[in-house]
C-alpha cells in the first residue's frame, strides 16, 4: 500500500477542478439548491421517518435528501464484538498499525489496534469486508436491513448539497474550504475542537518523524475518540469528521475493485484530506487502524443501495 506526502495511508489524486460551496444556509432538504442543479423539490424531501434504537442500543435519525436513517455515530467496538462472538468471523489479520516508522504490519488487530480503547471506542481496523459482514449479521439478527452508506447517502449526511459527477471519483474535492463544522481551519468552533484529527497532542506521542499535525490545534484524543466525544452536527450525528475514516458501499469509480471512504481520521492533517467533499479509497480487503464504519437503516421499501455505479 503507497503512502502520500499527507500520512494518510491511502491513495489520493488531487482534485481536478473546483466549485465553492454556494451557500451553507442551502441545507439538504432545503430543495432550492436542488433545484438549482436540475433536481426536484420533491427528490429533496423524503418521508422523514422517527428516531429509532435497535437492539445493540444503536441510535438512527433521518437524513434529508435520503430514504435511510444513519447511525449516530461510529460502530462500537461493543457492537462488533457481539458480532464477532455470534459468528466466530476472524477479522484479525493484516492490520496496519501507525508505528514509529510509519504505516506497518506488526501484529495489531481490532482488539489492540495499538493504543488504548474503551467499548465505546469506534472499532477500527477492519475491512469494508467485515463492515458488509457485520451489517449482514445484524440484518439477519433484525430482520430490518442494514447496510453500508452510499457516497451519495454519505454527502447529504455531513451536510453537501448535490455534486457534480457521476462517481465518487469525479466528485471528490470539488467544494473548496468545506469542513464538516463549517468553511475555516482548524478544526475549532468558539474556541473549541470540533473532531479528532492530528494535532499537537498526537506529536506528543510516539508520532513518526516527518509527519505533521494541524498548525495551532489540539484536541484531548491522541489516537482514537470514544464516538460523540464532540457535538453532533445539525442532524445529530457524531463524528462524521475525525476519528476514523468511515467505508461506504461505492467502488471509487466503476471497475476499480477500491472501496470509497469518507470523513477522515485521526492521523488526518491537510485541508484537502478533511475537505467534506474528500473521498479516499483502498481495496476491500484492507484494514487499517485509521479505519472503522458507520451502517444506516433502510426502510422495507428501498432496501436495494443505489451506488453511484448505478446512477444515470
Amino acid at each position: 500500500m503507497r503512502l502520500t506526502v499527507a500520512q494518510s495511508p491511502f491513495v489520493r489524486k488531487s482534485p481536478a477542478m473546483s466549485i465553492r460551496f454556494l451557500n451553507r444556509c442551502l441545507w439538504p432538504g432545503s430543495g432550492l439548491l436542488g433545484l438549482l442543479l436540475g433536481g426536484s423539490l420533491a427528490a429533496e424531501t423524503p418521508k422523514e421517518l422517527p428516531p429509532t434504537t435497535n437492539s445493540l442500543g444503536m441510535k438512527f435519525v433521518s437524513v434529508p435528501g435520503t430514504a435511510v436513517q444513519f447511525s449516530v455515530w461510529e460502530t462500537r467496538r461493543q457492537d462488533f464484538q457481539k458480532f464477532v462472538e455470534d459468528t466466530g468471523r476472524v477479522a484479525t489479520n493484516g492490520v496496519y498499525s501507525l508505528t514509529t516508522n510509519r504505516w506497518q504490519q506488526v501484529g495489531a488487530t481490532w482488539q489492540n489496534p495499538g493504543f488504548p480503547q474503551t467499548d465505546r471506542h469506534p472499532v477500527c481496523g477492519v475491512s469494508w469486508e467485515d463492515a458488509k459482514a457485520f451489517c449482514d449479521w445484524l440484518s439477519k439478527k433484525e430482520g430490518r436491513t442494514y447496510r453500508l452508506p452510499t457516497d451519495e447517502e454519505w454527502s447529504r449526511a455531513v451536510g453537501l448539497p448535490p455534486e457534480i459527477g457521476l462517481t465518487p471519483k469525479a466528485r471528490s474535492g470539488k467544494a473548496e474550504e468545506t469542513y464538516p463544522w463549517g468553511g475555516l481551519m482548524p478544526p475549532v468552533v468558539n474556541g473549541l475542537p470540533v473532531g479528532n484529527y492530528a494535532g499537537a497532542e498526537a506529536a506528543e506521542t510516539d508520532w513518526p518523524a516527518g509527519f505533521r499535525v494541524i498548525e495551532g490545534f489540539r484536541d484531548p484524543f491522541d489516537r482514537t475518540a470514544p464516538v460523540a466525544s464532540f457535538d453532533p452536527n445539525p442532524l445529530g450525528l457524531y463524528d462524521l469528521g475525525g476519528n476514523v475514516w468511515e467505508w461506504c458501499e461505492d467502488e471509487i469509480e466503476p471497475g476499480k475493485d477500491y472501496r470509497v471512504l469518507r470523513g477522515a481520521s485521526w492521523v488526518d492533517n491537510l485541508d484537502a484530506m478533511i475537505n467534506a467533499s474528500s473521498r479516499h479509497s483502498t481495496k476491500p480487503g484492507v484494514r487499517n487502524v485509521a479505519v472503522g464504519f458507520r451502517c444506516v437503516l433502510v426502510p422495507a421499501a428501498n432496501s436495494k443501495p443505489q451506488t453511484s455505479g448505478n446512477s444515470p
